[in-house]
């Protein structure tokens, strides 16, 4: 199952990374600002071209819109942090595990 709320937020917080107002993201993709807002809010499903057009207005890939609704993108990401632990010490990964705690308590909170 698609999930468009995430895709909206990421589409967000990736607008917003770039510094670009929903009116020039809109402009650069060529729909309206309201349509972005709801595509944004996951009230309004995008279409593939308009995804695609949003990827490449934020130099970004699919899955990096979609990785929410993408069980592989999961694993692939797993598998990266699981590799990273596997080369730290006790210390290192008591040092990881409290700064992942308060990105997640942050992230949460927004």
């Amino acid at each position: 199952m698609i999930d468009y709320v995430s895709i909206g937020k990421n589409i967000r917080k990736h607008r917003r990374r770039l510094g670009l107002t929903q009116e020039v993201l809109s402009e650069q993709v060529s729909i309206s600002i309201p349509h972005l807002s709801r595509i944004e809010t996951g009230s309004a499903n995008p279409s593939l071209q308009t995804l695609v057009d949003i990827c490449n207005a934020l130099d970004i890939t699919i899955d990096n819109l979609m990785q929410e609704s993408l069980p592989a993108a999961k694993y692939t990401v797993q598998g990266r942090l699981g590799a990273l632990l596997a080369e730290c010490s006790v210390e290192e990964m008591d040092m990881l595990a409290e700064v992942a705690e308060v990105i997640l308590r942050n992230t949460r909170n927004q």
